[in-house]
């Protein structure tokens, strides 16, 4: 039995040593190259109009904000966007683990967010 470990340790520290040395002779190969997008470059025109409403469940109790978003100029074939942000990834303030924000953007207008409280 003695044998047989002594026998199975040798086997695997010699095939160590080999991919040790087999890695550092082999040649170094060039990391993949990430493949570049384009920023899209256009004029903003302003801030959309918007309109915020606290609205309570009557059955349930719970709150909600519910959001109204004004485009009237968007661009063709645009559809507007909205992402949850936290307040570690935001730069404007100093972050608050209370608060997160919620970011809208539709192009030609500038990004608007609002500052909510997290549950």
């Amino acid at each position: 039995k003695d044998c047989c470990l002594l026998l199975l340790l040798f086997v695997c520290l010699f095939r160590a040593r080999r991919m040790a040395k087999e890695a550092k002779e082999a040649p170094v190969q060039p990391a993949l190259e990430k493949p570049r997008v384009d920023v899209k470059k256009f004029v903003k025109i302003g801030r959309p109009g918007y309109r915020v409403t606290k609205q309570r469940d009557p059955d349930t109790g719970q709150h909600s904000l519910f959001f109204q978003i004004d485009y009237p100029e968007i661009a063709d074939g645009i559809t507007p966007r909205h992402r949850f942000m936290s307040a570690y990834e935001q730069r404007v303030e100093p972050p608050d683990r209370q608060w997160q924000y919620l970011l809208f953007a539709a192009e030609p207008y500038e990004t608007i967010s609002f500052k909510a409280i997290t549950f």
